[in-house]
């Protein structure tokens, strides 16, 4: 009899052991798959002459490539069995082993997901589902549930008046309302919840909350009041007597109003005496700080007692709202006959807790249950699986189920993953006699860099015997490496030495030189993986890669929706449906389907002819070369045209490409062979489509609109294969369950997301969410408090774990990159995980302080050896001979040494190459736009080259951060302007107390940390611009409208630009118009304003694009509101108005992509020149100087 594959005790004590259920803890590289192989073949040892065992066994694996692999590793063992029984002549027992081979291939192997789905659709009737049902991918179910949200959100919004739902969406926004409730109904299917379960599971805990904040604060109100007592009988200095002497009276107003709303600011009061240095006495400063924690929770109370009747209000407005979209989406399932992911898991529970006949059928088909990757199933899984390990009269089963998985490789939470469901089976198992089988060998990596690990996650997850899911040191059974470095660090430089450029192009540019001499060292291109948190900043390092003529693969990335020649595409396809769109026609002509120059659509706009393909010819200024291409291209659309409707999408693609040439001015770039299989994969995808949207365009820009705003994620064709020896670039989650001898971490001191979008659903508390007041200001609710911080903590712990996971993957050589933090809260004795930055916890582990720069090494505190460091030299730039260049660069090499000839063909006229290329979707501040609107030069001097002007050269060394944080001895503009506007953004709308304007001027200042010496000048030259603001029309009607927004911020995307920034004020008053508000600052005189609000005209246009997409709001009219003089300028806002705000946007944009050179960035000379800072430095700028002169001596 074959002895089967080698195992060690541990490994076989698992796979063996089928008198007990069991779960195996099996840590990172310990060989928990080849346990799961050898437990299937031994149970065909011993049961193989049953013909119905391969039915009996079920394995569950987290992905579908693991079960086609576990499949093979089977059936390879499952042959070499039935060899080594034939050699020794075992004629009956490689018989049995040669039928289970080939029925092998019915092996019930495969994810949750597809067992689900077989449940189903053998029991179609019991379950009440069509037995034909499609399943919806996880892109198409995430699309159809958007369009559920955004069209009953968009339906409801519209009736429900001045509601609390109006007001938190108001204060979310409506795109992320969608996104946010879109993922609230994700997490809630997850848990397998209707919405009624969380309506009811909601108002069960609101109404804990309501007595959990009614027992906090009577508690912490005695230990106040008992603190303060106690300090009337203290001795102190004058911020004890201060307190003593106001005590008293605000102990009687404790002891006789019992009102939150009176209460709480007599408490805010008593913290306020409570503030500032008490003296040496440490007697005294305890019983202060006491009295204050015990104010700091009563105020908390108090406030969530407040906000319990608002929080009521929008949670009986939004639970409704969700049972409406959880029908909705459901009916759009009906409609396609689809079940998404959580439906076939949610009806296969509800089919088996309902049908007994069902349950006790299945329980008795299936003897043997195995899952793998357990620590990432969540509780509607766990539900399920409990409901299968059981007999058919439902008492145990021992030795049924068997589950593996490693806690401290659980990285899925944001798919509803429960690490706590590993924990809470294991101790269900050990409660019913099971066993726990720990796997701790780790046979892939080398012992130094398991040593390695051992020493930092053991202080960065928990450990110990109170700590089930802690960490467990692994033992280090793998080969060991040479003597050189099996660590290294590379430290992306500082600012200074990074020569303008970002961190991560710094990064990117240190990878790659530290790539390629790997490679020059001897490694493969294929040895090396690249894991990133994120594939948001891949290109970078992919242009460097590739700079470096370094062969690379990116395993399903996100820039397939952001190549140029993917959007000249559907640019294309957008203007043929709606020839109005001048926008994306102008996108078309500079793309290789015309490649007309910059000048000929400028003339085509002076015209008006933009828009008229008829009028074209008629302009005579056009050159007859480029009347030519703009002939060729109407030809073109006019074919295009024709084949619309009548051919499939893919086709027409297809065709425009070939008639075009476009294929052929791909040639002329770099990256020409990655944008022609980039084109190539659009063809494919718009052939996949199915009914309509196979031949309507209309349906098929509609479908990729919605994955584009989605952020769908889709990784460019492939031009080199995964399989090829390249460079692998992918996600830390995409490598789980992969190992390479090279693994490179990047962006170390990358942060963590800034926490829940406004909404979570809890396990324990149901649906939380934080509240928006009437301004849009946030209110943070006792719930939602400790829900926010309950994700903060998993969040963090998760975090680990994914560093954990990358760290793991390291055969032979680990490579850690980022920017240097120091983790000051860990060395004054706070907690590690304080911080969710993955360098500062590298300092608080290894300690920073301990590098040798020079010697490029860093001594490891516990004293066992040293970490070598590959210090940072320069920007390792690649030899000219390695640069890739394009085929075109390469063709007119070789016609240059006589090896060609220049071929006579219509289809070199579209051969060159246009300015857009990789900087497809530029993001840009409104501010920036500001500049470059009024005078792209300035923006060119200024943002493209970072020019700084002579007089920030004349600065002394610091004064610039100086001013930043108002410790400078002067109020500079900027900080006036910041500090004008954070007070009018805490002015409350109704009537204001003197002494409310210096509170509040104060509390400005302390945000800003203004000096001392600075608080009496910013009040000097602050409060007469806030009592003109309070004095006029836009104070006054604000307490009468039915909303005020104030300092809302934006981000949108817009003519291909991700525009950001901040409205000062949107106010909606009682006629039902918007009207949006800028406040201005500066030194205008009243007679001055019109002038000068014509010079923030653009800003206004651009705001306004900014609410009515990121809002839908379209504002009545826009102001701005000078208020040195106190002078409104007023704006109506019409259709045409933002016609023009859409055409300056798209010439800005237009400006930025394309431009390189000063020559792109055209001066606008004007009287604004006389105040520029690079007016010395710019020939329009003194040349309009010199005409003022000549103008005024005249």
């Amino acid at each position: 009899m074959s002895q089967g594959i080698s195992l060690t005790p541990e490994q076989r004590e698992a796979a063996h052991l089928l008198d007990a259920d069991c779960i195996v803890s099996a840590g990172a590289g310990s060989g928990k798959t080849r346990v799961l192989v050898e437990r299937f073949l031994h149970i065909l040892s011993l049961y193989g002459d049953d013909p119905a065992i391969l039915d009996s066994i079920v394995a569950i694996t987290f992905t579908e490539k693991a079960a086609t692999e576990m499949k093979g590793r089977i059936r390879r063992q499952l042959a070499e069995r039935m060899e080594e029984a034939e050699r020794s002549g075992r004629r009956e027992e490689a018989d049995r082993w040669y039928r289970l081979m080939v029925e092998s291939e019915r092996a019930a192997i495969m994810t949750i997901h597809a067992f689900c789905a077989r449940l189903l659709r053998d029991f179609p009737v019991e379950a009440g589902v069509d037995p034909q049902f499609a399943v919806l991918d996880e892109a198409e179910a995430r699309l159809l549930l958007r369009d559920a949200v955004r069209e009953e959100l968009l339906s409801g919004a519209g009736t429900s008046g001045d509601s609390p739902l109006l007001d938190w969406l108001a204060g979310i926004g409506i795109s992320r309302g969608i996104e946010t409730l879109s993922g609230a109904m994700r997490k809630m299917a997850g848990y397998g919840w209707t919405a009624e379960e969380l309506g009811e599971i909601t108002r069960r805990d609101l109404r804990r909350s309501a007595i959990r904040l009614k027992q906090v604060r009577e508690e912490t109100l005695i230990q106040f009041l008992e603190a303060g007592d106690a300090l009337l009988e203290m001795r102190g200095g004058k911020r004890l007597k201060a307190f003593q002497a106001e005590w008293p009276r605000l102990r009687e107003h404790f002891l006789r109003e019992k009102g939150p709303e009176i209460l709480l600011p007599a408490v805010e009061r008593a913290l306020e005496l409570l503030k500032g240095h008490w003296g040496k006495n440490e007697d005294l400063r305890l019983l202060r700080d006491r009295m204050k924690e015990a104010g700091g929770n009563l105020a908390e109370a108090l406030r969530g007692q407040l906000l319990l009747p608002a929080e009521r209000e929008t949670l009986d407005a939004l639970l409704p709202l969700l049972a409406r979209i959880e029908e909705r989406y459901a009916a759009a399932k009906r409609e396609r006959k689809a079940l998404d992911f959580e439906d076939l898991q949610l009806l296969a529970c509800r089919l088996l807790e309902e049908r007994e006949d069902v349950r006790r059928r299945l329980r008795g088909r299936i003897r043997f249950l195995m899952v793998d990757e357990y620590q990432d199933t969540n509780g509607l899984q766990k539900r399920l699986i409990d409901t299968l390990r059981r007999r058919p009269d439902g008492s145990p089963a021992p030795g049924k189920l068997f589950v593996v998985g490693d806690p401290k490789q659980s990285i899925y939470r944001f798919r509803g993953a429960d690490v706590s469901v590993f924990g809470k089976t294991r101790k269900e198992l050990l409660a019913e006699g099971g066993r726990e089988v720990t796997l701790k060998a780790n046979f892939r990596s080398d012992p130094r860099l398991v040593r390695f690990a051992n020493g930092l996650f053991s202080r960065l997850m928990p450990s110990g015997p109170g700590e089930p899911d802690g960490y467990r040191e692994a033992e280090a059974r793998g080969r060991a490496g040479d003597d050189g470095p099996c660590v290294e660090y590379l430290a992306v430089p500082g600012k200074e030495e990074r020569a303008g450029r970002s961190v991560r192009e710094a990064e990117a540019r240190l990878i790659a030189r530290r790539i390629a001499d790997l490679i020059a060292e001897g490694w493969r291109p294929g040895d090396i993986a690249v894991l990133f948190r994120a594939m948001t900043e891949v290109k970078r390092y992919e242009e460097e890669l590739i700079r470096r003529g370094i062969p690379f693969y990116v395993v399903k990335g996100r820039g397939f929706y952001d190549r140029q020649e993917i959007a000249d595409v559907l640019n294309l396809l957008r203007w043929l449906t709606d020839p109005e769109d001048t926008l994306a026609l102008a996108g078309v002509l500079r793309s290789p389907f015309c490649a007309a120059s910059d000048e000929t659509l400028w003339w085509l706009k002076e015209a008006g002819a933009l828009g008229r393909p008829e009028s074209w010819a008629e302009v005579e200024e056009i050159p007859a070369a480029e009347r030519e291409k703009l002939e060729g291209f109407r030809r073109l659309a006019e074919r295009a045209g024709r084949l619309m409707g009548r051919v499939p999408v893919a086709d027409l693609i297809e065709e425009v490409l070939e008639e075009s040439g476009y294929h052929l001015a791909l040639w002329a770039t770099p990256q020409g062979e990655q944008a022609r299989a980039n084109l190539e994969k659009l063809v494919r995808l718009a052939r996949s489509r199915k009914g309509d949207s196979a031949y309507s365009p209309d349906l098929f820009l509609e479908e990729m609109e919605l994955l584009i705003d989605q952020q769908t994620p889709e990784t460019e064709a492939a031009v080199q294969s995964e399989g090829a020896d390249s460079v692998k670039l992918m996600t830390i989650h995409q490598s789980k369950g992969l190992e390479f001898p090279v693994v490179i971490i990047p962006d170390l001191a990358r942060r963590l997301p800034g926490g829940p979008d406004g909404m979570v659903v809890d396990e324990e508390s149901g649906l939380a969410v934080r509240l928006y007041g009437p301004s849009g200001e946030a209110l943070e609710t006792a719930r939602w408090l400790m829900a926010k911080e309950k994700d903060r903590r998993l969040e963090r712990e998760e975090s680990v774990r994914l560093f954990y996971v990358a760290v793991t993957r390291a055969e032979k050589r680990l490579i850690l990159s980022g920017v240097p933090e120091e983790h000051k809260e860990a060395k004054d004795g706070g907690e590690i995980l304080s911080s969710g930055s993955w360098s500062k916890w590298l300092d608080a582990v290894l300690d920073y302080g301990r590098i040798d720069w020079e010697a490029g090494r860093w001594a490891l505190s516990d004293g066992e050896g040293d970490l070598p460091i590959a210090v940072w030299g320069g920007e390792g730039e690649a030899p000219e001979e390695n640069a890739t260049r394009s085929a075109l660069d390469r063709f007119l090499e070789e016609m240059e040494n006589g090896q060609t000839e220049v071929p006579d063909d219509e289809d070199w006229k579209g051969m060159r190459p246009r300015g857009l290329t990789e900087r497809d979707r530029v993001r840009v501040s409104v501010t920036r736009l500001m500049v470059l609107i009024n005078c792209p030069r300035k923006y060119f001097y200024q943002y493209v080259i970072g020019m700084p002007s002579p007089e920030e050269e004349d600065r002394s060394a610091g004064t610039e951060e100086a001013e930043e944080d108002g410790a400078a001895g002067m109020l500079t503009p900027i900080l006036k302007g910041n500090l004008v506007h954070r007070m009018l953004e805490l002015l409350p709308d109704g009537p204001l107390p003197e002494e409310e304007l210096s509170r509040l001027l104060r509390q400005a200042a302390a945000e800003m940390k203004l000096s001392p010496a600075l608080l009496h000048r910013a009040r000097k030259e602050t409060e007469p611009l806030i009592r003109r603001f309070l004095s006029g029309r836009i104070h006054r009607e604000a307490r009468h409208c039915r909303k005020v927004m104030k300092e809302v911020p934006f981000f949108v995307r817009i003519a291909g630009l991700e525009m950001e920034g901040i409205i000062d004020r949107l106010q909606w008053n009682r006629r039902g118009e918007w009207e949006l508000i800028d406040y201005k600052t500066n030194d205008v005189a009243p007679q001055e304003a019109e002038e000068a609000a014509e010079e923030y005209l653009p800003q206004l246009r651009l705001y306004a694009l900014a609410a009515l997409r990121e809002w839908g709001i379209v504002p009545a009219r826009a102001t701005l509101f000078f208020l040195r003089p106190g002078v409104e300028v007023s704006f109506e806002v019409d259709g045409a108005w933002l016609d023009e705000a859409d055409r300056m946007l798209e010439s800005a944009a237009g400006t930025l992509k394309r431009g390189g050179t000063a020559a792109d960035f055209a001066p606008r000379p004007g009287k604004r020149c006389a105040h520029c800072a690079y007016r010395w430095i710019c020939e329009a700028a003194q040349g309009s100087a010199r005409a003022g002169a000549h103008s005024g001596g005249a």
